[in-house]
């Protein structure tokens, strides 16, 4: 009994230190793989953050480029017209106005910027009181585009037929009434006039032609020195950056996002998940997350962010207008399942290696465990079984059997 115990003993003690190692290297090499597939997740999910980063903010640019350059369109062509009219009030060498044009002459060169630029809804021009001539002379023409005093107010307009048509601004030009988006009614000449610098008035529905369209003015002062003359201004439609945000949304991820447009007022100016929002208020459209992130935007600086709470990641890139100061802001919103998709689906192959990594090693540790304890066994029979002999010859001699 005494043997089987040394030989129990022996394999014991020598097969627990068999299976301490076998078990300390079979963690830590769970353990240094767990750390591993972290580390790899925590930089494969950086990389990619910032390369999606890059391509939404070099999306946003791109798309902010060509909304600009046709938002810049109509303040070039009454900037043109301003600079023209001014002319009038400006002495030359010889005390006499630079340019010496009739009222009709400078109406027909509104006919003429209607009809030869198709992307303008129209163009008008309203003088002050009598500032380049005698109003008086010119009352009770109405059909020229003059109020009821001779004030110089032509608005040149499309009608139905595509033919240009004239109407005089009289009931608008001095009206202060607010509308509904909270502008006052003349604010395309009160802006200019008040600020002497061009001016661009948020978009909204107007009424034109018998026809409601989303569309923004763009008004410049007419300035002879440092004195204000008048304003010219046209109308531009914004239904182009409702189908520019909608085919660029279709180049990312799929259609997967959404696109939107925010004015300065805080108005929808394009919105591709829902047309029935346009002009609508951003805070009543977007969430509570993309509205705190309008309010925290820098100028012409790009803000990232991901909103866990509701599954996306959100880009704002605002923009500025010409030298209008007029600031708008482009959103752009993917669901992270889109962004990172291929991502999850790594990340889930990689748990799923690991998993049978775990097993694969557990089942090696026991093998190789198992093997540890039959090969001490073995050597504690080894050990054991000598002994066992002397024992046996020692109990021989002992009874008068043996010999030494």
């Amino acid at each position: 009994m005494k043997l089987k115990s040394i030989q129990f003993s022996v394999a014991a003690l020598a097969g627990a230190s068999v299976l301490s190692v076998v078990v300390v290297l079979v963690l830590y090499a769970l353990f240094a793989g767990a750390r591993t597939q972290e580390l790899v997740q925590q930089r494969t999910q950086g990389l990619l953050e910032k390369v999606i980063n890059e391509r939404l903010v070099a999306l946003a640019r791109a798309q902010v480029s060509q909304i600009q350059r046709e938002l810049e369109y109509p303040l070039t062509v009454v900037h043109g017209l301003a600079n023209s009219t001014r002319l009038l009030g400006e002495p030359g060498a010889d005390g006499m106005p630079q340019l010496n044009a009739s009222r009709d002459e400078i109406s027909a060169l509104l006919r003429s910027t209607v009809q030869n630029n198709p992307k303008l809804l129209d163009t008008f021009m309203a003088w002050e009181p009598n500032a380049f001539d005698t109003d008086a002379a010119f009352a009770g023409q109405p059909g020229k585009g003059y109020g009821p005093d001779g004030r110089y107010l032509p608005w040149w307009y499309r009608g139905a037929d595509g033919k240009p048509i004239v109407e005089a601004m009289a009931d608008s030009i001095d009206s202060e009434k607010l509308l509904p988006t909270g502008v006052r009614e003349n604010e395309f000449y009160a802006c200019p006039k008040e600020n002497k610098r061009p001016c661009i008035i948020d978009p909204a529905p107007y009424e034109m032609g018998g026809k409601t369209v989303m569309m923004s003015s763009f008004n410049v002062p007419i300035m002879v020195g440092d004195q204000f003359r008048g304003a010219v201004g046209a109308d531009l439609s914004l239904a182009f950056i409702q189908d520019l945000l909608k085919r660029a949304d279709q180049q990312l991820y799929d259609g997967a996002g959404e696109m939107a447009l925010i004015a300065s007022n805080g108005r929808l100016v394009a919105y591709t998940r829902d047309d029935s929002k346009l002009g609508e208020p951003a805070g009543s459209v977007l969430d509570g997350n993309e509205v705190d992130n309008l309010k925290n935007l820098t100028v012409d600086q790009p803000l990232y962010d991901i909103d866990a709470e509701h599954g996306h990641i959100e880009l704002f890139l605002p923009f500025t207008i010409a030298d209008s100061g007029v600031r708008w802001t482009l959103m752009l919103q993917i669901p992270q399942a889109a962004v990172f998709g291929e991502l999850q689906q790594l990340q889930g192959e990689l748990s799923d290696q690991r998993q049978q990594d775990i097993l694969g090693m557990s089942l090696a540790g026991l093998v190789v465990a198992a093997l540890g304890l039959l090969v001490v066994w073995l050597v504690g029979y080894g050990i054991a079984r000598p002994l066992r002999q002397l024992v046996g010859m020692l109990d021989d001699i002992a009874q008068g059997e043996g010999d030494l």
